[in-house]
């Protein structure tokens, strides 16, 4: 099993600062935050972490290192991403599968308490992660390469090892076939070869199964972001239609001001004084001479 001394110092250094890195990758896809929000979400990683009761060795020789809080704080999301990316291949040249998937799983339930906390009493009852920290959360996976795509690839790759190995015990087990101990004890093996695939196939289904309903998710979502894209654009639309009918009617009136004549409002709104008696007419105005401030006159097309 890995443990600290499994790694030199220059790749502990980095190691150690891993849920920090996360917590980076979650505060580059939120952008700039509040004070309560930053005192929550650290109070938040804090308690996630006190409260791991997991046996793996490296993940509590990290948790008790006490990382650089600020790690990754002034890096760019591509750069965070980077680093965790190289976290990912540290922790995968010296682990199993297994020691691998229960570290990376420690890491996104970190970015997930994060994200959750961020959240807090800020979305709607029963949403936990708004879409931004979801997606942060995604490509946290990615660069762990800890999705369920990649995690279904390894017992994929597991399995075919075990297969491997169980043919390899199949093929033993004929040489000895012979000898009722050693056969007997073969026979043992065989089975106990046999249950393991048969336990990794059923996980490798489980696996496929999860990664459909992180497929369908994805989807559900970019549908709901485009459904809300095509309704603010549309509101956007009415909104700039009436304001353009607003202005149009508006243009239709006048209000006298002292000083006014029907000849200088003419000459103003429709260009041409000449039309004075059109103002008129249209105001039923019985003399086009005399006019009052403050009268709200119609003015026709021009």
């Amino acid at each position: 099993m890995a443990t600290k001394a499994s790694f030199n110092a220059n790749e502990w250094a980095v190691l150690k600062d891993a849920p920090y890195y996360v917590q980076a990758a979650i505060n580059a896809a939120e952008g700039r935050m509040g004070l309560m929000e930053v005192k929550r979400e650290k109070k938040a990683l804090q308690t996630y972490l006190a409260g791991y009761k997991g046996n793996n060795s490296l993940i509590k020789a990290v948790i008790a290192d006490e990382g650089d809080a600020n790690a990754g704080k002034k890096m760019s999301a591509e750069e965070v991403g980077d680093v965790l990316g190289d976290i990912a291949d540290m922790v995968g040249d010296k682990t199993n599968d297994g020691e691998y998937d229960d570290f990376m799983d420690f890491l996104i339930g970190a970015g997930t308490a994060i994200a959750d906390a961020a959240s807090e009493k800020l979305l709607k009852k029963g949403d936990n992660i708004s879409d931004e920290e979801e997606e942060a959360l995604d490509l946290i996976a990615a660069a762990l390469k800890a999705t369920e795509d990649d995690k279904l690839a390894r017992s994929r790759t597991a399995a075919a090892a075990r297969r491997a190995e169980l043919k390899k015990r199949q093929d033993a087990a004929k040489k000895v076939a012979a000898d009722k101990k050693k056969a007997a004890e073969a026979k043992k093996a065989l089975e106990e070869a046999q249950a393991k695939v048969k336990a990794a196939e059923e996980a490798e289904e489980k696996r496929k199964a999860a990664a459909q309903r992180q497929a369908a998710a994805r989807e559900r979502r970019r549908k709901r972001l485009a459904e809300k894209a095509a309704k603010e654009r549309a509101a956007a639309a009415k909104a700039a239609a009436v304001e353009a009918a607003a202005a149009a009617e508006a243009a239709k009136k006048y209000v006298v001001q002292a000083g006014d004549s029907l000849w200088k409002i003419a000459a103003d709104r429709l260009g041409d004084g000449n039309r004075y008696m059109e103002i008129a007419k249209l105001n039923n105005l019985k003399n086009p001479n005399v006019i009052f401030p403050g009268t709200e006159l119609e003015i026709p097309e021009k």
